[in-house]
C-alpha cells in the first residue's frame, strides 16, 4: 500500500512540474512577443531572453528571465549574461547604457553604470573595471577588491597582476599581496591536486606541474602542458613534439607526435602523426587499442566512434571496445 501511495505522489509531482513548466513557457512567450526581437541568453540553466526594440538611434536592449519577468527595461546598448558558478538562479548581466558599463544581479544594480569596460573572470568570479585610463577589480557583490587606481590589471589563473606607475605586484583573489613573481601564473586543472605553473622567461613560456600552494611537484619543464585526466598530462618538448606524462614526470606516450589529444569528457587519448596522417588511440590505462589512417573521431550517444572510409571502431569512454 505504501508503495502505491509513493508512486501516486511521484506521478502527481511530475504532472504538477509539467503544468508549471508549460505555464512558465506560455508566460515567457507572451512577454517576449511584444518586442521586435528576442534571443536566448546562451546559459543552459534558467535560460532568459535578451529582448530589443528598434529606435531612431538603433536597437535598444532589455532582459526577460525564464519566468517572464522583465529584469532590465529596453534602454541598453548591449547586454551580456555571465554564468554564476554558485547559483543558477542568479542572473548577472553586464550591460552598457549611454556608453558606460555596469552590472546587475536579478535586475538590481550591483556595479553602477560608470565604466568604460567591464570584463568578467569566471575562474575567480571577479570583474575587471576600467574607468578612464585606470583599472580596478570588484567581486560578484560589487565590493571593490582592487581600487580603480592602476595603470593595468590582469587576472591570470588564480591571481591578480597589478601594474602601477611605480611597481608591479601580485595579489590573491581577495586583493591581498602575495610573494609571486609577476611573470608566473598558476592555472587550475580538473583535478584539485594538480595545477599548471606558467613562467615567462627569456622571451618564452615554460610549464611545470605544481600543487595548490604553488610548490613544484616535479622539476621538469615543458614548452607546453595540458591536464588530461587522472594524473596524466599532455606535454611538449623543446622540439615541439608531444607526448603524455604522469605527475611524476614518467613518460607514458613517447614525445614523437605532432598532436596528442585528450578526447573531451572521456578517458581516451588520441595521437596524430601529420606526415602519415596516422592516428593511435589509447585507453584509460594508456594502452594502445587502435591505429587508423585518415581517422575521424566523434563522441556521441555515450560512445566514441573512430572511422575512415574503410572501417569504423566504437569504444566506451574508457576506451573499451
Amino acid at each position: 500500500m505504501k508503495k502505491i501511495i509513493v508512486v501516486i505522489i511521484l506521478v502527481i509531482a511530475i504532472i504538477i512540474g509539467i503544468v508549471v513548466a508549460v505555464n512558465l513557457n506560455q508566460n515567457v512567450d507572451k512577454v517576449i512577443a511584444i518586442y521586435d526581437k528576442s534571443e536566448m541568453d546562451g546559459i543552459e540553466q534558467n535560460t532568459g531572453y535578451i529582448v530589443s526594440n528598434k529606435t531612431i538611434e538603433g536597437y535598444r536592449y532589455g532582459y526577460v528571465n525564464y519566468k517572464g519577468k522583465v529584469l532590465l527595461d529596453v534602454e541598453y546598448n548591449k547586454i551580456y549574461r555571465i554564468q554564476d558558478n554558485k547559483n543558477d538562479e542568479n542572473i548577472y548581466l553586464i550591460a552598457s547604457k549611454n556608453g558606460r558599463y555596469g552590472v546587475s544581479l536579478n535586475g538590481k544594480t550591483v556595479i553602477p553604470y560608470e565604466y568604460q569596460s567591464i570584463e568578467y573572470n569566471n575562474t575567480n568570479e571577479l570583474f575587471i573595471l576600467k574607468k578612464g585610463n585606470k583599472y580596478g577589480v570588484a567581486d560578484l557583490k560589487g565590493k571593490t577588491i582592487i581600487s580603480i587606481a592602476n595603470t593595468n590589471v590582469q587576472i591570470n589563473g588564480l591571481y591578480i597582476y597589478i601594474e602601477t606607475p611605480d611597481e608591479k605586484y601580485v595579489t590573491d583573489k581577495n586583493g591581498n599581496r602575495i610573494e609571486m613573481d609577476y611573470n608566473t601564473a598558476i592555472n587550475t586543472t580538473d583535478n584539485e591536486n594538480y595545477f599548471i605553473k606558467t613562467i615567462f622567461d627569456n622571451e618564452k613560456y615554460v610549464y611545470k606541474i605544481c600543487d595548490k600552494n604553488t610548490n613544484d611537484i616535479l622539476d621538469n619543464e615543458y614548452s607546453y602542458l595540458e591536464y588530461a585526466f587522472d594524473d596524466y598530462f599532455i606535454a611538449s618538448n623543446e622540439e615541439g613534439k608531444q607526448g603524455l606524462i604522469n605527475a611524476n614526470g614518467e613518460i607514458k606516450i613517447e614525445f614523437k607526435y605532432d598532436l596528442v589529444q585528450h578526447v573531451e569528457n572521456t578517458k581516451v587519448i588520441r595521437t596524430l602523426n601529420l606526415d602519415t596522417n596516422e592516428t593511435e588511440i589509447y585507453n584509460s590505462n594508456i594502452e594502445k587499442i587502435a591505429t587508423m589512417t585518415n581517422a575521424t573521431i566523434e563522441v556521441k550517444d555515450n560512445k566514441i566512434e573512430v572511422y575512415n572510409e574503410k572501417e569504423e571502431i566504437q569504444f566506451d569512454f574508457n576506451g573499451k571496445k
